[in-house]
């Protein structure tokens, strides 16, 4: 049911269909599109189980069908000369004469109704107007349609009013929050005030001046970031003393409270002027406490001891020599 290459005679391949050019020259055979999708499915369509192993070439220029396989909406617009020879772009051959042929194509959907036109106020005379009401009276379903339209517009402009009312309460919840956040921070300054004070109060009755002073300071250096830590000169001394003690015990205190860490400590140092030899300053210091002290407190033993001098060279950063 092929293309016959001998006699250059067009066949339907179609399963049980017998056209021939010869036979019928007035019908149109068309071929296998080229598409691989569509070539499939016309073979399905015509039942040819065995089709489906021909390559998409080879069914392209010899096999065809008939154009009794395809519905008329298949078809373009033909020419005077000529009936029904180009398909669709999507045609389907769907009509065959076998058991459980596939689903009809045709539209089962009904062609729209005609709505009469809507009539528009105009400035012409009432005569006018009273004979051309008869002619653009709108239908039932236009006047449905425009009251479903004011329904909906009515909805809508209620919606809207109700989100403007929401907007507005928050706005007035957001301009009363703002209001009472400087309110609400002073309030809690004022109660960790109160709460530090209270704390100080307690200290003082239980433990030293040192001790509560080094507590104080870990509830301030607590409350603190790491790189906003401000020591005073009292907890750089303090430090200081600790770690000439000892530094292993100064780091295994580090471990468990807020201390300057040890170059915080050599900054510190830096800063101060301490030059070798005997120092002025000292001694002004230790003339004016001795000077206070009653004779049995003067009373010392004064020891000599050697001292091991080995020669070093460093650079001092801040007075910017060796």
């Amino acid at each position: 049911m092929e293309k016959n290459k001998n006699t250059h005679c067009k066949w339907c391949s179609a399963y049980g269909c017998s056209n021939s050019k010869n036979k019928r020259p007035e019908l149109s055979f068309l071929r296998f599109p080229s598409d691989p999708d569509r070539c499939k499915k016309w073979v399905v369509n015509t039942r040819r189980a065995d089709l489906l192993s021909t390559p998409v070439e080879a069914l392209s220029k010899a096999y065809y069908l008939c154009a009794e396989h395809f519905e008329p909406s298949c078809f373009t617009e033909a020419s005077p000369n000529r009936k029904r020879t180009r398909l669709t772009k999507l045609a389907d051959p769907t009509i065959f004469n076998i058991p459980n042929p596939p689903p009809q194509l045709s539209s089962s959907r009904p062609p729209p109704k005609q709505r009469a036109p809507i009539a528009v106020a105009t400035s012409t005379p009432v005569t006018n107007k009273l004979k051309s009401s008869s002619t653009t009276c709108p239908s039932t379903s236009t006047v449905c349609n425009e009251d479903a339209l004011n329904l909906s517009c009515k909805s809508m402009k209620r919606k809207l009013e109700q989100e403007r009312v929401k907007t507005s309460r928050l706005r007035k919840r957001l301009r009363i929050s703002c209001d009472q956040a400087p309110q609400n921070e002073t309030n809690t300054q004022s109660s960790t005030a109160v709460q530090d004070d209270a704390i100080q109060n307690l200290l003082e009755k239980h433990l030293p001046e040192a001790a509560v002073q080094f507590i104080l300071t870990q509830i301030r250096i607590s409350k603190l970031h790491a790189n906003g830590r401000r020591w005073t000169g009292s907890d750089k001394g303090f430090a200081i003393s600790v770690h000439h003690a000892s530094r292993k015990a100064y780091s295994l205190l580090q471990q468990v409270f807020f201390l300057p860490s040890p170059k915080t400590l050599r900054i510190s140092l830096q800063n101060r002027n301490v030059f070798p030899g005997f120092c002025r300053s000292v001694l002004d210091l230790l003339k004016i406490k001795v000077d206070s002290m009653s004779p049995c407190d003067k009373v010392c033993v004064i020891c000599f001891d050697e001292v091991s001098i080995k020669k070093s060279l460093s650079y001092d950063p801040v007075n910017e020599q060796s």
